[in-house]
């Protein structure tokens, strides 16, 4: 990786766009890929503006006039915490565009309706329940999970995702959470996640498809994770 053409930063809103597109080219599991680039650009922008959530690109800045990302890294820091603020100060959004999505998909809000419908709506009454008490300032205990690590196809093998892990597992370091757990479903990336000293806990299965649950520090947990369909 030519550090003196690319730079990790962190994801700001003027972002959302590429890296949607990002993600919705190369990332195509589960239900947010379905829902299209519009949808996945709004609940990218619930990573920007709280501490319970951290994200951010690589950038190339060769020869243009406009910067690219060429990848981008996701983490739910304190994965309860950041749910309720999606939920809460990101609601409108997130829920106008994945209606708009599913009325273009009819299929995919079939496939909404049958596999999240009551997962969703249980969630979505705790948050308004929630929303009458004040916001948990401290940590949930809970552990990170890395929602998503991209890199554009075209620039893959170039340290890319490298480069964004490290920068990501730097931060969750650095506000003291031990433990990070992801789903994948891509072998060369496991090997990628080894050398992180992430270690294979198990496999799931999510929507019909098998996902390598790893976990990097901290005890086992149970609960559910990282990179998953969603």
């Amino acid at each position: 990786m030519d550090l003196l053409q690319r730079h990790v930063r962190p994801l700001a809103l003027t972002d959302v766009t590429a890296t949607a597109e990002l993600h919705a080219r190369c990332l195509r599991q589960g239900l947010f890929p379905r829902l299209g680039p519009e949808f996945l650009a709004r609940w990218h922008a619930t990573f920007t503006d709280t501490d319970s959530a951290w994200a951010a690109v690589c950038v190339d800045d060769r020869g243009d006039q406009r910067s690219t990302v060429v990848g981008y890294v996701l983490v739910s820091v304190d994965p309860p915490r950041h749910r309720r603020h999606a939920m809460v100060v990101h609601r409108g959004p997130l829920v106008r565009a994945a209606s708009r999505g599913m009325a273009r998909r009819p299929h995919v809000a079939f496939f909404f309706v049958r596999t999240r419908l009551v997962r969703y709506g249980r969630r979505a009454l705790r948050t308004w329940i929630g929303k009458r008490t004040p916001a948990p300032r401290a940590r949930s205990g809970a552990p990170a999970v890395l929602q998503a690590l991209v890199t554009d196809e075209r620039h893959r093998h170039e340290g890319v995702a490298t480069e964004l892990l490290g920068r990501a597992l730097q931060e969750i370091s650095r506000r003291g959470v031990r433990e990070v757990v992801l789903l994948t479903q891509e072998q060369e990336a496991v090997a990628l996640y080894e050398r992180f000293g992430f270690e294979t806990t198990g496999v799931r299965v999510r929507d019909g498809a098998e996902w390598t649950h790893m976990r990097r520090g901290g005890d086992e947990r149970a609960g559910g994770l990282a990179g998953a369909p969603r």
